[in-house]
């Protein structure tokens, strides 16, 4: 089955969230221990670290079983949710700055209606309970002298604001090397291992600005493979694909630093030679066409060779570039 960059950098993401979100909650419950907090939250926490953990290590199974996930995560906020707040210092305790957790918990690991449908029941809940703790009508744990309560939650702020600093971080991170990869696999082709046309044309564009900025020209080489047709229609297609592979090697063999090639279409290639001239660059194109002809004694019989035109950028346009390679290279193929 074919990898899916999508869910590959969800699956990414969301394994990381999970487990700086349990390693957050531990801290928690270190800090519960050292504060010498009511087992009934102790436990209560240990609860919600062995459910993440238990996600962290098997996300990829649970992925194919969303029932259980639904209802794990269901009981959390209409049950768990409540009894921690019971067991806590109410709004005056940590418990409401852990609820962002539980709300991007959500959103990484259920779908988008069931995410939206926790998050705002946790939202409510949570604000009942600081409500019916406004008129008084439930009673807490007793809270403690301002002194105190402040350094307790001032360690929960510190570690809710890591956990979500980590979260940003990793999903930057990931989002950006997606959008890398993304980009690299729309202007590569994977048969001959070179830029694709699109990569070619942006490049004509981008040399085309930068020579005149700068008066100056480059070299264009457009290739064609003479009777490639043949090769697929006596030998098959994989003889066929073998002869752009070592078109495309050889190509990329003989590339220098700043040099730009890749598979303009079929069996068609094009090298771009920034600061070559147009001398210089049949030389190139010379050198390509004799390696060509030894190596494809090894892969096939049939009489294919390159037809290979050469054109200087000068004043042109990109358009008009790539119209005087392509002409170049037929003058070439016809004699």
């Amino acid at each position: 089955m074919v990898a899916n960059p999508i869910q590959e950098l969800d699956e990414r993401i969301t394994q990381v969230a999970l487990r700086i979100i349990t390693f957050a909650i531990y801290l928690a419950i270190v800090e519960n221990l050292v504060t010498r907090a009511p087992l009934s939250l102790i436990l209560s926490n240990s609860a919600v670290v062995i459910m993440l953990t238990a996600l962290a290590t098997t996300h990829k199974k649970w992925r194919t079983n969303k029932l259980i996930i639904k209802w794990l995560f269901i009981v959390f906020c209409f049950v768990i949710l409540p009894l921690v707040w019971f067991t806590s210092k109410g709004a005056f305790g940590a418990q409401p700055v852990y609820m962002a957790a539980f709300i991007i918990l959500c959103a990484l690991v259920l779908d988008q209606v069931w995410a939206t449908i926790l998050s705002v029941a946790t939202m409510c809940i949570v604000a009942l309970l600081m409500l019916l703790e406004h008129f008084n009508l439930i009673v807490f744990m007793e809270v403690d002298l301002p002194q105190e309560l402040i350094f307790s939650n001032l360690i929960h702020y510190i570690i809710v604001y890591i956990m979500l600093l980590g979260i940003g971080i990793t999903f930057k991170k990931n989002y950006i090397s997606f959008q890398e990869e993304h980009y690299r696999l729309s202007v590569f082709d994977d048969l001959t291992r070179l830029n694709n046309r699109r990569y070619l044309i942006e490049s004509i564009s981008q040399l085309v600005s930068e020579t005149r900025r700068h008066h100056e020209s480059f070299s264009v080489l457009f290739i064609d493979i003479d009777h490639f047709k043949l090769v697929n229609d006596i030998e098959g297609h994989m003889v066929g694909d073998e002869v752009l592979i070592m078109l495309g090697k050889l190509i990329n063999d003989g590339l220098r630093e700043y040099d730009i090639a890749g598979r303009y279409g079929g069996d068609e290639f094009m090298i771009l030679l920034p600061h070559t001239k147009v001398e210089d660059a049949s030389v190139i194109a010379k050198r390509i066409s004799t390696n060509f002809n030894q190596s494809i004694k090894a892969i096939t019989e049939q009489p294919i060779s390159l037809s290979i035109g050469v054109v200087a950028s000068d004043d042109k346009t990109s358009e008009e570039i790539i119209k005087a390679a392509d002409k170049a290279m037929y003058s070439k193929k016809k004699g």
